[in-house]
């Protein structure tokens, strides 16, 4: 059954939405749309998803409409151009650089905080250019490359695994809190090829979002109730 928003809940989703991708950059739209799309599997969520994914589409035309300067400084975030006009494309070449790191030491990388000290070893022929934006790495490839696969896949179990966890209670249950944590969980995956989440300003509120599908995933762990009842 479709999920009951009650009075005010409709608009202020929408409200909410046109306003986010109204002001975030673009890799934000990327994010925000990956995690609505996934609601949109779900019957409980669909509806609503697919209205927050056109009061976002109506943000970024206003954005565009009403400040070009601004929409420029949004695109900018995928690297496409910066305002100036200048091509910054070849930011992406750090993530070479970043893979470089990472085939010289796959298992337990060059250790964390290292990146920083490390990467410009790492850049071979790569031309080292300077980037637009004050983080122009990929979470994930710094994760991979200062910690190697071990470290990838123990971070990346956490978003993955709570988030098929928060999947399964969705189907199950159309839980309106289940699937606003799932959304912003696929979201932030996604963010994070075009910065790293944990460790700026929103990176308490991943560890929460990630704290909060873990108890749930384990309160729905089978055979938990009879415990509890025991």
């Amino acid at each position: 059954a479709e999920t009951r928003w009650g009075r005010f809940g409709r608009p202020l989703v929408l409200g909410l939405f046109f306003a986010a991708f109204l002001v975030l950059p673009a890799a934000g739209w990327g994010g925000a749309s990956a995690g609505l799309a996934v609601l949109l599997l779900s019957g409980g969520t669909r509806r609503m998803a697919a209205w927050a994914l056109c009061a976002g589409a109506l943000g970024i035309v206003a954005a565009a409409g009403l400040a070009p300067d601004h929409f420029a400084r949004q695109l900018a975030s995928l690297g496409i151009h910066d305002p100036n006009g200048t091509d910054i494309s070849q930011r992406y070449l750090e993530w070479f650089a970043s893979l470089n790191m990472f085939s010289d030491n796959p298992v337990f990388g060059v250790g964390a905080g290292n990146y920083q000290a490390r990467i410009g070893q790492y850049f071979g022929l790569l031309p080292k250019l300077d980037t637009l934006e004050y983080d122009a790495q990929n979470g994930w490839l710094l994760m991979a490359s200062t910690t190697g696969l071990a470290g990838l896949f123990m971070v990346g179990w956490l978003f993955v695994g709570g988030a098929k966890a928060a999947w399964r209670r969705l189907v199950k249950d159309s839980d309106t809190e289940t699937g606003a944590l799932l959304a912003a969980t696929v979201a932030w995956m996604v963010v994070n090829v075009f910065t790293v989440v944990w460790v700026r300003e929103i990176g308490p509120f991943v560890m929460v979002v990630l704290a909060l599908l873990w108890s749930r995933a384990i309160a729905d762990e089978p055979g938990k109730d009879d415990e509890v009842a025991a």
